[in-house]
């Protein structure tokens, strides 16, 4: 990643100066630093990145673009990964209702964004409603995705947790 970061900061200044600082592809760059941050840990930075490029994609696309939901889905990771729960939850909710109106109620996106949404909960205590979405969830994720996909070995553990409460 330390290799990929310089080339995406050139990559940036570049496509800002060519296209504009509000030009999607520059929202893309972003989204791709932003995705650096968060794969080294360093969620705050990465947060940041989202925010910057989350407010051009918003901008410029429809709500329902990819990047858009790309963008949320990793906005609200690093935010929960930060114990920012509460605005995590915002958006991840925000993120729900797009993903209801353009895709099939069992498409995995849909399960791995309520297992987010779960994990929120369940760190604020909000452990009934936490548990009957984490089940919901996980059941779906594990028939899309292979079982030690990320999010369903989250929502195993919250799961587990969860039920000694």
């Amino acid at each position: 990643y330390s290799q990929a970061r310089p080339l995406l900061e050139e990559a940036l200044e570049i496509d800002k100066a060519k296209l504009g600082a509000d030009h999607p592809y520059v929202g893309g760059d972003l989204k791709n630093l932003g995705l650096i941050f968060k794969k080294e840990g360093d969620y705050q930075k990465a947060e940041d990145y989202f925010r910057k490029s989350l407010n051009i994609f918003e901008q410029r696309l429809p709500k329902n673009h990819k990047y858009i939901t790309e963008t949320l889905t990793n906005l609200g990771e690093v935010l929960t990964y930060n114990g920012s729960f509460e605005e995590a939850g915002q958006i991840l909710n925000e993120l729900l209702e797009i993903q209801k109106e353009a895709l099939d109620a069992g498409h995995w996106k849909i399960a791995r964004t309520r297992i987010l949404l779960e994990i929120n909960l369940f760190e604020l205590s909000k452990f009934d409603t936490a548990r009957s979405l984490l089940k919901n969830g996980h059941d779906k994720l594990k028939l899309a995705q292979r079982p030690e996909n990320e999010y369903t070995r989250k929502a195993l553990q919250y799961l587990k947790i969860i039920r000694e409460k």
